[in-house]
């Protein structure tokens, strides 16, 4: 499956230890194969013991320049099986993938420390790759439904204006790749199917001109959000009730890519649901 950079840090997130900070001495790379790219800080002290044996080399004030050249005179392959089947080079890019600079996993290989910071590409995961840690609490968005719309009608919504919800479903979505999809049955909330969101990429014809304005994009509208433990989210199964309290406010979040863009208020125009937007959300709020 192809995913992009949120989808697999957030579905990494609950498998890797958030990174933290230290003061030993990294170097940023990417690692890649034919299959994804990751966009990693490695530690230079352990990397170089595993590369050129061990050494008294004060490796924090060795230029970077030269860290960069005696990497690539023994450029060697680096086994990641965690990640991929297929071995990993190092090589150096301008090209930065991390949508988040701030958001670091840590994750070591034989005696190497690495800071995963980005992803790209094809990661064949069909379940969790590593035993994860089930007492970690996850935070969980309740949504009613979502919207397929082209960026430049999403660029000119302005408060008071409606936007409909096109696919009335409720589903809940922890991170940007763990989803469930729900049903009201009276007093319950039913689990109606589970599974890991892969990223549907974009077609155009090969002789179309790119327009800014046409780019295809979901609205997905927010209810709330809810904390659960992990292990509750991994045991449950279709067909399981999932207990959940009631909205305390009728106010929805319109949000793409799990970053919001607007608030309103849910209202019903004949026989579909639609939201009347109250507030756009600015850079800094």
């Amino acid at each position: 499956m192809h995913y992009d950079t949120h989808q697999i840090m957030d579905y990494l997130s609950c498998y890797l230890p958030e990174k933290k900070e230290n003061t030993k001495r990294a170097i940023k790379c990417h690692l890649i194969n034919t299959q994804n790219i990751l966009e990693v800080l490695i530690d230079v002290e352990s990397f170089f013991s595993e590369l050129i044996g061990e050494n008294t080399i004060p490796w924090e004030i060795v230029p970077e320049n030269y860290l960069i050249d005696l990497i690539n005179e023994n450029k060697k392959e680096i086994r990641l099986p965690f990640f991929s089947a297929e071995s990993y080079f190092p090589e150096f890019r301008t090209e930065n993938i991390a949508v988040n600079p701030t958001r670091k996993l840590a994750f070591r290989q034989g005696n190497i420390d690495f800071t995963l910071i980005g992803a790209r590409g094809r990661f064949d995961i069909n379940g969790p790759p590593l035993t994860p840690d089930l007492s970690v609490p996850v935070n969980a968005g309740i949504y009613i439904g979502s919207t397929r719309a082209f960026t430049g009608v999403i660029q000119q919504i302005n408060e008071g204006d409606i936007l409909f919800i096109t696919q009335y479903q409720r589903f809940l979505r922890a991170g940007g790749y763990f989803q469930m999809t729900l049903k009201q049955e009276q007093e319950d909330t039913v689990i109606t199917g589970r599974g890991i969101i892969p990223e549907v990429p974009a077609t155009t014809a090969e002789t179309a001109v790119f327009d800014s304005r046409r780019v295809p994009v979901q609205v997905d509208f927010l209810q709330y959000r809810r904390v659960f433990p992990l292990s509750e989210l991994m045991a449950l199964q279709p067909g399981d009730t999932l207990p959940l309290p009631a909205a305390d406010n009728h106010l929805i979040t319109l949000e793409i890519s799990g970053q919001r863009f607007a608030q309103g208020e849910l209202v019903r125009i004949g026989e579909q649901y639609a939201v009347e937007i109250h507030h756009i959300f600015h850079k800094g709020e």
